[in-house]
């Protein structure tokens, strides 16, 4: 299996339907907040990967990935009933969005991106530097980390329930408001996709989502989803993330995908299967 081996120290429940996962930290691994990794499990024999970004403000010894638990997900449901002492692979540290303690920050969230939110706040103020965490979930995780923060001197906002208050107000000053699904575990099918495309424009000008690729079928699906729902008059941003699914980002506009994500210097790529912005921008004008 590709990686490190690492052991897993310690599964903890952090909130409803989600767990810190806090792993060895392997040699060399040099990684800042907001960073990621690709962890590699078998559960049943069968190999998996999926990527996780880093929920602890530092990794001197151990380091955390905070997983949100899909019922019916391959892996999140096996990493959790995990006890400690088991062993998976970890790849990176990856991506160049980090925080280096060198300023205020402002850390919005939902679900359980709060982890990564929270670790960059608790890295700031580590650093004596001001942080913000805005965080919308109507179950929220890492309470207890979140709560410290705020004893410390942090805002914390938490909001519960619906958006409906803040898409309002994005209305009244005209903005564009872009609803984005993303599925780390894996790719719905074609009917499932178009459902949750739809259901994000009740509430939003572009439908975004953003699906993990594990065979050419899955990329089908995304792009057949692309063209019905562009078809129908919805603007949509569409892509699968993953080597299988790196051809989507320049296919999916031919479809009627309206947002790619690209970085200017290739070393600086946030997600597996980017291309650079050179490359994406002539693929895309080649292909149209």
């Amino acid at each position: 299996m590709k990686g490190t081996a690492v052991s897993v120290d310690d599964v903890r429940d952090v909130g409803s339907g989600t767990v810190a996962l806090e792993l060895e930290t392997p040699e060399d691994f040099d990684a800042l907040p907001g960073q990621f990794v690709l962890l590699r499990a078998a559960p049943e024999g069968e190999e998996l990967a999926r990527h996780y970004t880093l929920s602890s403000p530092a990794v001197a010894e151990t380091f955390e990935l905070t997983v949100g638990i899909d019922p019916d997900g391959d892996l999140s449901p096996w990493l959790a009933d995990l006890e400690g002492g088991e062993t998976v692979h970890v790849e990176g540290p990856f991506g160049t969005i980090t925080y280096e303690g060198d300023c205020d920050v402002v850390a919005v969230a939902g679900g359980p991106g709060v982890g990564p939110a929270v670790s960059i706040a608790e890295a700031a103020h580590e650093a004596g530097h001001d942080a913000v965490v805005i965080y919308q979930d109507d179950e929220p995780a890492h309470e207890d980390r979140l709560e410290a923060l705020e004893d410390a001197g942090a805002a914390v906002h938490v909001l519960a329930g619906d958006a409906d208050d803040v898409l309002e107000t994005a209305r009244e000053r005209d903005v564009t408001v872009v609803a984005s699904a993303h599925d780390f575990e894996g790719t719905p099918t074609r009917g499932e996709l178009v459902s949750t495309l739809t259901e994000a424009h009740k509430y939003a000008d572009v439908a975004k989502i953003a699906v993990t690729a594990e065979s050419r079928k899955d990329t089908l699906a995304v792009l057949a989803a692309t063209e019905q729902l562009t078809a129908h008059g919805d603007p949509v941003a569409t892509m699968a993330m993953g080597e299988l699914g790196s051809h989507t980002r320049a296919v999916a506009p031919v479809y009627g995908s309206k947002i790619g994500y690209a970085p200017v210097d290739p070393d600086n790529a946030t997600a597996p299967g980017q291309y650079d912005l050179e490359t994406l921008s002539r693929l895309v004008t080649d292909l149209s």
